[in-house]
């Protein structure tokens, strides 16, 4: 699938008006199979400027 058709399934033509954004938080064992475990208490998004 191609960007311009990823981006029409999010249009609000199509969507009923629904645009927002998602973040999800994650954590990696960077390569390595790892047995700890994460809990994220807060979070805090200070915005993005290209």
């Amino acid at each position: 699938m191609r960007l311009h058709q990823l981006a029409a399934l999010v249009s609000s033509d199509r969507n009923g008006g629904l645009t927002e954004a998602v973040i999800g938080l994650y954590a990696t064992g960077n390569g390595r199979e790892s047995a700890a475990s994460i809990d994220f208490d807060s979070f805090e998004y200070t915005g993005y400027s290209s």
